[in-house]
């Protein structure tokens, strides 16, 4: 870090305030009960009170998701505060290791450096921290699985982005050992991480073209012909991953990735207006565009790409990066491969951040550096606005986990023609002898 003026107590000011945005924001979902899937997870895990070993010794599918339940259940029970802890803190921990990748970003990859690169990356963290689109990996327990990926994705690329910098090639082997085991543990906690190499290769692209990084033939040698082994290892040696990619490519449908493009294109939308969020999306038919225009979303996803690459001399290498961003990591649950869920707001955890950092940058680039395009007392008012807005967001959307009932009546309010919803719900009912409730909901059900 150049500017002398940035102390290091400024980042522990950071730390700080994430610590108690996001405790604030997720302290009503510290005493809420297991929701829905939640109980199949100790299913698998096949705990009980008098039989506290789980016996997952075989590397297995999101081996370590499982893993920290296992040992979460072996020390404190079935007590629901400690595994809601346990997401909280994981979350608050990913938006650390984001603050600080954002902040390399900006110092070394950009011209926005010392105390630009600090409030951009700062701003970014916390509007990730208290972002409502990431309730559902917080408070849904079940989530956990893309938190743990999240954030193990996000230490391998910060490793990545230590290991590169010139002035800390002494230690590249190091942090490019940590890259991979970062990358594995990502894998293991949910195999969705599988697009990490290709942001890797965006990251390089985008960012490591000065002299501030390594040379190109150092991470050629020292980090992409060790990461390119260790997936082929990982292939190998992790029979499941093999599995998993062989059934993928049998499931390859052309024609559902066409609708894809236009569930990423409402994904989007969350991401910049995370309002109406619903734990059980339903895209009826006639939701969809008619049969005559269902390749216009796919066209202008593929033109927006185009122009991408085209105008990339031209355009802010920061907004670039972070639309390619959004359509990679989104691309795994979206696309090619069909899904019974056709959108879970808890895959939008990683894919979320790239329009985060846009809109940060954004409303940088308005308000704060250069020839500010609008006054800086109103880009004040707006940021102020949009931090209570998003954080009176997540404290509601968190008060419907506080039962399962809670939780389902507000997603059949939203989706009241889901049948799977109208199940759930009334069985819900039924278990907390709510009978007449229960009577109409399966009346309406059948």
């Amino acid at each position: 870090m150049d500017d002398p003026t940035i102390a290091k107590k400024h980042f522990l000011y950071v730390g700080i305030v994430l610590l108690v945005l996001i405790f604030v924001s997720y302290a009503n979902t510290l005493n809420s009960p297991f929701n829905f899937d939640d109980h199949a997870i100790f299913q698998i895990l096949d705990w009980s009170p008098t039989n506290n070993s789980c016996g997952f010794s075989p590397i297995q599918y999101r081996h370590l998701f499982f893993q920290s339940f296992c040992i979460t259940q072996s020390q404190k029970g079935l007590d629901p505060f400690w595994y809601h802890l346990f997401n909280i803190s994981l979350h608050f921990l990913t938006s650390l290791i984001l603050f600080f990748l954002v902040f390399l970003t900006l110092e070394n990859g950009t011209n926005w450096q010392g105390k630009n690169a600090f409030r951009v990356a700062s701003l970014t963290a916390i509007l990730f921290a208290i972002n409502p689109l990431n309730t559902e990996t917080v408070t849904y327990i079940s989530g956990r699985a893309s938190g743990m990926a999240g954030c193990f994705y996000l230490l391998a690329l910060l490793a990545f982005v230590l290991g590169s910098l010139k002035k800390l090639s002494g230690k590249s082997f190091i942090f490019y050992s940590l890259v991979l085991v970062s990358f594995v543990a990502a894998i293991l906690s949910k195999e969705t991480s599988l697009t990490f190499p290709a942001i890797i290769i965006l990251y390089d692209f985008c960012f490591m073209n000065n002299d501030r990084w390594a040379p190109l033939k150092s991470r050629l040698t020292f980090f992409y012909f060790p990461t390119l082994l260790s997936l082929l290892a990982i292939l190998i040696f992790l029979p499941f991953s093999e599995q998993s990619i062989t059934n993928w490519i049998g499931k390859i449908d052309f024609n559902y990735a066409i609708n894809q493009a236009q569930i990423i294109s409402y994904a989007l939308k969350l991401s910049f207006l995370p309002i109406n969020l619903i734990f059980d999306y339903d895209f009826t038919q006639n939701w969809f565009t008619s049969v005559n225009y269902k390749w216009l979303p796919a066209i202008l996803w593929l033109s927006l790409i185009g122009l991408i690459f085209k105008f990339f001399k031209n355009l802010p290498v920061v907004f670039s990066f972070s639309i390619l961003w959004y359509i990679l990591t989104i691309s795994i649950t979206n696309s090619f491969l069909p899904r019974a869920d056709l959108l879970s707001e808890r895959n939008l955890y990683l894919p979320g951040i790239g329009p985060t950092i846009f809109i940060t940058c954004a409303y940088y680039s308005f308000f704060v550096v250069g020839k500010p395009k609008l006054p800086q007392k109103l880009g004040i008012i707006f940021l102020i606005l949009l931090l209570v807005f998003q954080g009176s967001l997540v404290i509601k959307r968190n008060s419907f986990y506080k039962s399962n009932i809670a939780l389902w009546e507000d997603t059949l309010k939203k989706s009241p023609s889901d049948l799977k919803v109208l199940h759930n719900l009334s069985h819900f009912y039924l278990e907390g002898k709510i009978n007449k409730k229960a009577l109409i909901t399966l009346v309406k059900l059948s």
